[in-house]
């Protein structure tokens, strides 16, 4: 619920699920314009990579694994990734734990293949979160521009994964 605030707030898109399109504006959803099934919320990371990813990179330590539940958010600029960040530090159930900023200039873009987001590890905690015990569970939101949103849901992806690949990441 709380990314679909966001996405209100900042006139974001999330990934579909359709076939068609790659993301689609939530607003679009709240109007009646495209239905909740089209949206692709939140997703837990697969368990192949997942384990992967703790050999490869954390030395079998599952506590620096962050990401296991995660969604994405897309903006057709880069305000509304700063918005988007600026609602993320005002909202008091939020607690930001990470932001790693892909779009900084200074940033190397050799790392990523050239690719660019905001990847931001949070905590949630409100009521919900605190009915399931959930409050201390990290989730990731990715702030992606558009852009990159289009060449990830190509072939961008598949490219940025056997790159990751070679490297052993």
């Amino acid at each position: 619920v709380k990314v679909e605030e966001l996405a209100l707030q900042t006139d974001a898109a999330l990934l579909s699920t359709t076939k068609d399109r790659g993301y689609l504006k939530f607003s679009e959803v709240v109007a009646g314009r495209a239905s909740q099934e089209d949206v692709k919320f939140a997703s837990v990371k697969d368990v192949g990579r997942a384990i992967e990813k703790l050999v490869r990179s954390y030395s079998d330590d599952a506590s620096n694994l962050t990401d296991l539940c995660r969604s994405t958010l897309i903006f057709s600029s880069p305000k509304g990734i700063l918005e988007c960040l600026r609602l993320m530090q005002q909202d008091p159930e939020l607690k930001l734990l990470r932001i790693k900023n892909r779009m900084a200039v200074g940033y190397d873009a050799n790392k990523s293949l050239g690719y660019r987001d905001v990847n931001v590890n949070l905590c949630i905690s409100n009521e919900e979160t605190h009915s399931v015990s959930a409050m201390q569970h990290i989730m990731e939101v990715i702030l992606l521009p558009e852009p990159f949103a289009e060449l990830k849901s190509l072939s961008g992806h598949a490219a940025y994964v056997g790159y990751r690949n070679l490297r052993v990441e």
